[in-house]
């Protein structure tokens, strides 16, 4: 199943297939606790299957959807942090993925996915400018992406990964 953020199907994939990021002994046990529908969440992101018409009446399976979206946002902040994922978001990075700074001084300085806080629905995903330091709202089409898909901490490993792409030119 496809949920729409900022990854592609391939990275749906990379990530849901990751068993020792989605199944960790400790994680998963950590994230059967949080999730009501947690085994049919995960089977759900791993089914390359599409709701019918009917399924999207069904309260019960909205729930579960829920589940599965916010279930894979957690997986996905944890793929992201290791190095496969970080190379993923080094592309799309120096492709300008995520936008441009929008302050002038910072010259069109690509920006990097944050969130605000570790919790699901806290916050929305806000953009990282790594020349200014500071922290924009994301564009309209990723605003409704939370924070949480990619944790607070994704601009500063990113930046650690990669330093020779930290702006040395600070305005």
């Amino acid at each position: 199943m496809y949920f729409p953020c900022f990854f592609d199907e391939r990275d749906v994939t990379r990530a849901a297939r990751g068993d020792q990021i989605a199944r960790g002994q400790v994680e998963a046990q950590t994230r059967r606790m949080r999730f009501q529908f947690y085994d049919h969440a995960l089977e759900m992101i791993l089914s390359s299957e599409a709701p019918e018409d009917d399924d999207l009446a069904d309260t019960e399976f909205l729930e579960i959807y829920r589940d599965a979206a916010d279930l894979y946002g957690l997986i996905h902040a944890r793929y992201i942090a290791s190095p496969r994922g970080l190379q993923v978001m080094r592309d799309k990075y120096l492709k300008a993925v995520f936008g441009t700074c929008p302050r002038v001084l910072c010259d069109r300085q690509h920006t990097l996915p944050m969130g605000l806080s570790e919790d699901l629905r806290a916050a929305q995903v806000k953009m990282f400018c790594p020349r200014c330091e500071q922290v924009y709202s994301a564009k309209s089409k990723y605003r409704e992406v939370d924070g949480a898909c990619f944790g607070m901490s994704f601009p500063q490993i990113f930046l650690q990964t990669y330093p020779s792409l930290m702006p040395l030119d600070i305005p």
